[in-house]
């Protein structure tokens, strides 16, 4: 039972049906033309012997012609084959019977020979047997008959050796089939060991081995390098979660120290102001963690396939002045002027999440931009979509690290650790992207950086924008909108 079953497994095996379907190929093709060589060996053989017999013949015709009697004419004819004796037959001109030599075959053992004239008809290489003759006759000029039947025997026997031969050569050629079979299926389902064998020492610590590739585009070399491919993948995941993972406990680690302190401290003093300005820096400490965790949880979202944004009819103008407005008084407090002017009109978005990016970018610029320095957001329509600009006049980002600042935890100075999350910048571009725009550094006209923030796509026409004003939004001290926009310097129409 087991060795049906082991052999019922070997003959479901994918590399051992392929193997004996190229083996099977190879013998058929094998045993096919060593078929066709002994049909015609064997045709040939009869051939040959049709000459004898025409030629025996002959001979007999033209010994009686030039007067020599027809047993003697005969007996020269037999004398004269090779290893062979034929029967011969001689009849008078009435069909009467004179004489014979040797045994005469029946008539279902004879094999009649080819005409005279020369048209050789297409002999059935089955014909050839040793137990039959090829027949023959020719007419004399006196009107007598003479027949000659040539035994096949002598025929067969080189015949059969041939068939012998292409018998063992097939029989070795079918088993180099056979091993020729076996190896190319082995050579073939290599990379396919290859593979399996690297997925089993696949672990999430060992992912950098790779298959080799022989750049020949087959269906296997596109296997290895779409496996590759996936494998790079998830190395490239793990080797981010591990780094992830690394930077949460780093970040979370400074405001839970924070708070283990100020806790021991409230715990030990009597001082109930020392105790409240522990309290409140705690609860700093917890509001930070907590904005981290939000923004991460936020960040995982939309890295997830399920994530959907809610799009509406978002007024891109009215949320930059508005934002403008909140930060107005902040930056004011660190010698910074605010300008804000917008002409991008509606955007099809998600309203919190466009709000989010915005607070994010006035976030980093309130945090990088120097004292009396200046800061400016604006937006306009391109191509159907939005985009927005956040221009500072500080030192700028180089162009080496312009891709850096939106990793997550990124901080370009170390001064400054101490300020923000560092994820303001990553969520602010995973937001941008699942829009379909993207958000990117650049260099700024006021001397620092640039941060410009593409909106693919607009909802509202030049003409939803023109029916409330077609005076152009742009900076202007002049133009007084109330105490917070005037001090900041931020613009609004009208």
């Amino acid at each position: 039972m087991r060795l049906r079953e082991t052999a019922r497994r070997l003959i479901r095996r994918a590399d051992v049906r392929a193997a004996g379907s190229i083996g099977s190929l190879l013998i058929l093709a094998i045993a096919l033309q060593c078929f066709v060589l002994y049909a015609f060996v064997a045709t040939d053989s009869l051939d040959e012997a049709d000459r004898w017999v025409q030629h025996s013949l002959d001979v007999i015709q033209g010994s009686v012609e030039r007067g020599a009697s027809p047993a003697e004419a005969i007996e020269n004819a037999r004398d004269s084959f090779p290893g062979v004796v034929p029967s011969v037959r001689w009849w008078d001109e009435r069909s009467r019977l004179v004489a014979d030599w040797g045994s005469w075959p029946s008539a279902e053992r004879g094999v009649a020979s080819s005409p005279r004239d020369g048209r050789r008809p297409l002999r059935d290489f089955r014909l050839m047997d040793a137990d039959r003759h090829l027949v023959g006759s020719v007419a004399l000029a006196t009107g007598e008959r003479v027949e000659l039947a040539l035994p096949l025997s002598h025929f067969a026997s080189e015949t059969g050796e041939v068939g012998g031969g292409l018998v063992l050569i097939g029989i070795l050629s079918g088993l180099t089939a056979l091993v020729v079979g076996a190896r190319a299926t082995s050579r073939s389902f290599a990379p396919v060991r290859q593979a399996t064998a690297l997925l089993h020492d696949v672990d999430a610590w060992r992912l950098g081995s790779r298959l080799e590739t022989r750049g020949s585009g087959d269906p296997v070399d596109r296997h290895a390098e779409t496996l590759n491919q996936v494998l790079a993948g998830i190395d490239a995941s793990f080797a981010r979660a591990r780094a992830f993972g690394s930077d949460v406990a780093h970040e979370l680690r400074t405001p839970v120290n924070r708070i283990r302190n100020l806790s021991e401290v409230a715990l030990m003093t009597d001082d109930q102001r020392e105790q409240a300005r522990a309290l409140e820096t705690i609860r700093e400490s917890t509001e930070e963690i907590s904005r981290i965790i939000d923004s991460l949880l936020l960040l995982a979202e939309i890295d997830g396939q399920g994530f959907e944004l809610e799009r509406q009819s978002v007024d891109l103008d009215a949320r930059i002045l508005r934002t403008a407005d909140v930060y107005a008084p902040l930056f004011e407090e660190r010698g910074i002027r605010l300008a804000a002017h917008s002409q991008a009109g509606t955007v099809h978005g998600d309203g919190t999440l466009v709000d989010r990016v915005l607070v994010n970018l006035l976030d980093n610029a309130l945090r990088y931009a120097e004292p009396q320095g200046t800061v400016e957001i604006s937006a306009f329509g391109r191509d159907g979509g939005a985009v927005v600009h956040v221009d500072d006049s500080g030192p700028g980002i180089a162009a080496a690290d312009r891709e850096r600042v939106f990793d997550r935890f990124s901080r370009l100075d170390q001064a400054r650790k101490g300020e923000g999350s560092g994820l303001g910048l990553a969520l602010a571009r995973a937001i941008a992207r699942v829009h379909g725009g993207d958000l990117v550094v650049a260099d700024s006209p006021l001397g620092g950086s640039r941060f410009v923030w593409e909106i693919p796509e607009r909802t509202d026409p030049d003409a939803q924008r023109g029916a409330r004003q077609a005076t152009p939004r742009h900076s202007s001290a002049s133009t007084p909108v109330g105490a917070q926009a005037a001090t900041a310097g931020v613009s609004r129409a009208p």
